[in-house]
């Protein structure tokens, strides 16, 4: 009973329960050795023969050892290496009791070991009682588990110090009986009838379930059945392959890549990298030449580790520098090199000459005074006022021309009559109208009638007359010393018998007398009579007599008659002159009193109220003046008519504005047309100032002037030599002066301009204009180049900072005041999308107009200075717009037409078309439909961060957006996609066709005429031709899309998928070039890292053009969290260096091509301005191409694709902004 109590106890402490299989004891019969023996009929193997009856000394069946030894061992060969469940020990008990038996003692202590070597050492420790049991708990019969496998099951017992005093002196072999229990080696289950799997290492498995305890090389699994995977191989699975191609797997057992190494190895296991100089796919290609680092690149892609040499660029140094770059990683810029052409990529010399104003091999150094043009080959006009001052670029004279010159070179003498310094003063009057001494005014020819002096500007001296006054007045003159000096003419009446222009005929025709203004008398035979006293020199005819021939008989009393009717006649005529006289004087008076009168009224009201009726009678009387209309300034009416106009447009709401521009549109814009026509035109007020000779040529055209009760006055000084500028203020919403409309400055009107903007301490000047559109200069470059200074009169002008963006550049300078001796700061925004002959997308308008209203300080109350080239068209639209936003901002509504009108009180014709003008109501309409909020990128986590937390609410916002974006959606009509449907060849009607507007177009090759191809442009943020997009061609427009990819000079072509979903067979994957006639297309490298890249040629005709092909290496699924694919792909586009546009490729050119693109251009704007747009990225895509991001997926996955790539970012610099 005891002996069974102990082992249950041992049984649930360390005895592990028996497996339910039936297994065999193989120690039975098996060889034993023992240390020492007690006598021949106790040897080793007793305690293997399966006998255990008798467990005495003298039953013969127990293995005992000699006494007084302190180590005891015994051991059994199992025969072959065998598995093993468990052991069952019988001790000696000399048939005694075994609580008070002796041998217990000897027990204690002992060990079982498992060897595959007799050392015991060298194998497996089953048990070692180390305390476990005391003299009063070790059981005779002992069962251990003891799973383990061996050749040798070896018993070992020792004394030594510090063992407790109950333990034997010395060690002994006490074993009747020693079962083990197991199967032999390769063997398992019930009585080990079922074999091992043949992959089992040294051919063992568990005893039960067959299971190995270990795998041979290359396998694993539970039965060893499964071979290496997952890029591993060898024993236990341990080993890793190498880089096998494309990521196959090794050999499961050798590791040897039997398809071969991947790029940047080579070896049975490509575990070698490639040796120095070599890349690619068992490293067969050599890097390039034009690698920085002696032939270095990277051993899987090529490309160069270190840069490249001087004068090459691209990942794999194959590119020359150009794009006016040279040198160290293309990072010097090219002189002024001819026609902008390309400088030596090495070395930076200018291989075909230099362009105006620079000299030098590489054209960086300036031209010497007096030289200017290509190479300074030309020298400076003798007649510029300085000849050693020209324009070292154009050769204009700069400071203007010597007296009697003109022209850029100043080598037009003074014509138009005009002479002296800047052609400024007006030749005499010289004869016949010829010119005068283009320098000194004289006049070559002599003076045209009524002037004399060498000059002609002398009037004739009194008496004569004509050229050079050589003619003498008529003596007949009633004054002799008073006729006209032009033609003689006599001043006042001939004297008394002449007449005529001169006064040199005789009275006749009957007349004498004073103005030949008698009556002759009847002189005989009707002869003349005398011119000047009427006598007849021939005598009377009949009936008459006297001197004169008056009648005989009634001379007398006809004298007397004649006098008496004489003396009334002039009564009553003088009494009836003076009456009328009177009543003329009362009625103008009256007339005169009464509108001057209504004038001081109207003058008075103005004064007083600030505001002009005509132009405001509309204004509601609670609305405050200065937050809904343009300010007007009081104006003298004296001497102008004021423009007076019966009709009135009435203020539009902001949410109206779609609905007033569907009906202004009607019928080819005819409302726009009309209202436009009713603003007042041309010059209103008096522009004296502007027409003033020395003026005239500071005005860039004959018929714009600025008025002069609202110009610019400058200050004069000793660099500012007239207070003339062709510049007015235009009054604002806010302010009189919150605005001032210039003209593009001339090239002599540089230093006014800059003298204007210090005066007014601009801080910001919006410029409209090219500096050459069409062909013609529209304005002077009046800024200088970056980094270098330029000096204007007084003030020294140093670009400090240029930006380029798409539509727009942003130039930071610093202003110094020589004689103030203090700097300012000024920036430039310079809008470069304007269409020489057009209006400007009004969205990119809008966005611009965002930019520079954000980048104010609230707090400066200085002008916006806005030019384009005249200061009124482009000007006045811009104006408008600025004035009109922050008015429909605070009263909910605008009046386009008041606001025009309002203006043009300030400047002559501002907004100059009706389509500019059509322009401020579309504009309006995309100002006030959706924001424009840019977030700084902190702001931006947080927000991406709480959209995708996935409750409810912030979904809300995600969706919200998304659906005002499709509010807004572009509307667009079959009218928009005319050239499109008429030339794409697919009728499907779920083809995404590309708006005539912003189609592209083939040229047309000899065999492939059409110019159709279903593609768009695409902006980026920083430029406007950034990206083409398209679909992936089919077999039958593949030539097209080839054509596509030469006529746009496409370096790289971007898929959405990877290539085999599209293109699989329509471009090369081995070097076995495929033909397209007239292209062929090869492949020369192919690459596998984040993307994989395909470099392609694509050859015509003898002329060659490689491409990259960039795809994703794996497919870009929105559905999954997952932006990993996406972003490597926007990171590789971010990373291309190139001028030319990508084109990105999609099934249908839209699907994933507005995510990618959104992505680009979000990062693109991080990298600038440290803020981020979603919603308007996409919206400015979407003008384009309405179909692009049409799904709420998508737009949620740019957000997150995003956030992604800032957490991710090593330095997490964002995030600490």
């Amino acid at each position: 009973m005891y002996i069974l109590t102990l082992q249950i106890i041992m049984g649930c402490f360390f005895i592990n329960p028996i497996k339910s299989v039936s297994l065999p004891n193989i120690a039975l019969g098996k060889d034993a050795i023992q240390s020492r023996t007690h006598d021949r009929t106790t040897g080793a193997e007793k305690a293997v023969d399966g006998m255990k009856s008798d467990l005495s000394v003298n039953g013969g069946q127990c293995a005992l050892s000699g006494s007084n030894f302190k180590t005891a061992t015994w051991r059994v060969d199992l025969g072959d290496i065998s598995s093993i469940d468990h052991i069952t020990i019988y001790y000696r008990t000399d048939h005694s009791p075994w609580e008070n038996n002796g041998f217990r003692a000897t027990f204690l202590g002992f060990y079982v070991y498992v060897s595959n070597t007799t050392n015991r050492n060298e194998g497996h420790i089953c048990f070692h009682d180390n305390g476990y049991f005391n003299i009063s708990t070790i059981p005779p019969v002992l069962t251990l588990n003891c799973s383990l496998h061996g050749k040798y099951v070896i018993y070992y017992n020792e004394r030594i110090s510090g063992q407790p005093s109950y333990y034997s002196p010395f060690s002994e072999i006490n074993l009747c009986e020693f079962e083990i229990y197991g199967c032999q080696q390769g063997s398992y289950g019930e009585n080990c009838v079922s074999s091992c799997p043949v992959n089992c290492l040294s051919n063992l498995c568990e005893l039960v379930t067959g299971n190995c305890f270990q795998c041979d090389a290359g396998y694993k699994g539970p039965r060893c059945q499964i071979e290496c995977d997952g890029g591993t191989y060898g024993q236990g699975c341990s080993s890793t392959c190498g880089s096998c191609i494309n990521n196959t797997q090794c050999h499961h057992i050798t590791g040897t890549c039997v398809q071969g190494c991947g790029p940047g190895y080579q070896g049975n296991k490509c575990k070698e990298e490639c040796p120095f100089g070599k890349y690619g796919i068992n490293c067969q290609h050599d890097c390039s030449s034009t690698c920085n680092a002696s032939h270095s690149c990277n051993r899987t892609t090529g490309e160069c580790v270190g840069g490249c040499e001087a004068g090459w660029k691209g990942i794999f140094c194959e590119q020359q520098c150009d794009g006016g770059m040279y040198g160290q990683d293309c990072g010097n810029t090219c002189g002024s090199c001819i026609n902008n052409t390309q400088c030596h990529h090495v070395n930076g010399t200018c291989l075909k000459g230099c362009g105006p104003g620079y000299k030098g091999d590489k054209c960086t150094e300036e031209c010497p005074l007096g030289t200017y043009g290509n190479d300074c080959k030309n020298d400076c006009s003798t007649m510029c006022s300085d000849s050693n001052h020209c324009n070292r670029t154009t050769g204009e004279c700069i400071g203007g021309c010597k007296p009697g010159w003109k022209g850029f070179f100043c080598k037009q003498e003074c014509d138009g009559g005009t002479y002296g310094q800047a052609c400024s003063k007006t030749c005499g009057s010289c004869i016949n109208g010829t010119q005068c001494h283009h320098v000194n005014g004289s006049c070559l020819q002599g003076c045209g009638a009524g002037f004399q002096g060498d000059n002609c500007t002398e009037e004739c001296t009194a008496g004569t007359y004509g050229n050079n006054c050589k003619h003498s007045c008529s003596i007949t003159c009633n004054v002799t010393t008073r006729c006209e000096i032009t033609t003689g003419k006599c001043v006042g009446e001939c004297i008394s018998g002449w007449k005529g222009f001169w006064c040199e005929l005789q009275c006749d025709g009957g007349m004498y007398g004073q103005a030949c203004s008698k009556t002759c008398g009847s002189c005989i035979n009707n002869t003349q009579c005398h011119h000047i006293n009427g006598s007849c020199l021939q005598g009377c005819g009949p009936g008459h007599l006297g001197d004169k021939c008056t009648p005989a008989s009634t001379e007398e009393l006809s004298n007397e008659q004649s006098n008496g009717n004489a003396a009334i006649i002039g009564g009553v005529v003088g009494t009836t002159s003076v009456f009328a006289v009177a009543i003329v004087f009362v009625f103008f008076f009256r007339r005169w009193k009464t509108r001057e009168s209504k004038a001081n009224e109207s003058d008075r009201k103005k004064f007083e109220t600030g505001i002009d009726n005509d132009g405001f009678s509309t204004l509601p009387e609670n609305v405050e003046t200065k937050d809904t209309v343009m300010v007007a300034r009081p104006l003298e009416t004296s001497s102008v008519d004021m423009y007076e106009n019966a009709d009135q447009v009435p203020d539009v709401y902001i949410n109206e504005i779609k609905q007033t521009i569907e009906v202004k549109s009607r019928n080819k814009n005819s409302g726009f047309r009309k209202e436009y026509s009713l603003l007042p035109n041309g010059e209103k007020y008096p522009c004296s100032a502007a027409k003033q000779p020395g003026n005239a040529t500071k005005n860039r055209f004959k018929t714009t002037f600025p008025y002069d009760h609202s110009r610019v006055v400058l200050k004069v000084d000793n660099a500012i030599s007239s207070d003339y500028i062709n510049a007015n203020y235009i009054a604002g919403p806010v302010r009189e002066h919150e605005y001032i409309a210039s003209q593009g400055p001339k090239q002599h009107t540089v230093n006014d301009f800059w003298a204007m903007i210090w005066q007014e301490n601009i801080t910001q000047i919006v410029m409209l204009t090219g500096l050459i559109e069409g062909g013609k200069v529209k304005c002077s470059k009046y800024w200088p180049d970056l980094g270098i200074e330029k000096e204007c009169g007084n003030m020294k002008i140093r670009l400090e900072k240029e930006m380029y963006f798409a539509s727009h550049a942003v130039r930071s300078m610093k202003l110094f005041n020589k004689a103030a001796n203090t700097f300012r700061s000024l920036t430039q925004y310079h809008y470069t999308s304007w269409p020489d002959h057009g209006t400007p997308e009004p969205l990119d308008l809008v966005l611009f107009h965002n930019h520079v209203m954000t980048s104010r300080a609230s707090s400066d109350t200085s002008p916006l200075v806005v030019h384009c080239s005249a200061g009124i068209g482009r000007t006045g639209t811009y104006i408008a717009l600025d004035a009109l936003c922050k008015t429909g901002k605070t009263s909910g509504k605008v009046n386009v037409m008041e606001c025009v009108k309002a203006m043009r009180t300030d400047r002559m014709n501002m907004v100059q078309t009706y389509e500019q003008y059509m322009t401020i109501y579309v504009a309006l309409f995309e100002a006030f439909r959706a924001p424009i909020k840019a977030l700084n990128v902190s702001d931006f986590v947080q927000k991406a961060e709480s959209m995708h937390n996935h409750e409810p609410a912030n979904r809300t916002v995600i969706r919200k957006e998304f659906q005002q974006l499709h509010t807004i959606l572009p509307e667009y009509g079959p009218e928009d996609y005319k050239f499109a449907k008429e030339n794409n060849s697919t009728n499907s009607p779920n083809t995404i066709l590309p708006l005539d507007k912003y189609g592209l177009h083939l040229t047309p090759l000899p065999n492939c005429r059409g110019s159709f191809i279903n593609a768009v442009y695409l902006p980026s943020c920083k430029d406007e031709k950034a990206f083409i997009l398209t679909e992936y061609p089919s077999s039958e427009s593949i030539v097209n899309f080839l054509r596509l990819i030469k006529d746009h000079e496409a370096d790289y072509i971007v898929f959405m998928n990877p290539s085999d979903d599209f293109m699989k067979g329509k471009i090369p994957s081995t070097s076995e070039p495929i033909s397209y006639p007239p292209f062929t297309l090869s492949l020369q490298s192919a690459t596998e890292s984040d993307v994989k890249t395909k470099k392609l040629l694509i050859s015509r005709s003898g002329e060659a053009k490689t491409c990259v092909v960039v795809e994703p290496i794996a497919l870009i699924d929105t559905s999954k969290p997952d932006t990993s694919t996406i972003r490597k792909l926007v990171n590789y586009a971010l990373g291309i260096s190139t001028v030319n546009a990508a084109i990105v490729v999609s099934k249908d050119g839209a699907e994933r091509c507005g995510m990618f693109c959104a992505i680009y251009n979000c990062l693109q704007q991080m990298r600038i301005e440290d803020s981020v747009d979603v919603f308007t990225a996409v919206r400015q895509m979407r003008i384009r191409r309405p179909e692009l991001c049409q799904t709420q997926e998508e737009y949620g996955f740019i957000y997150k694709t995003l956030l992604d790539h800032i957490q991710s970012e090593s330095e997490n610099v964002y995030c600490n902004m």
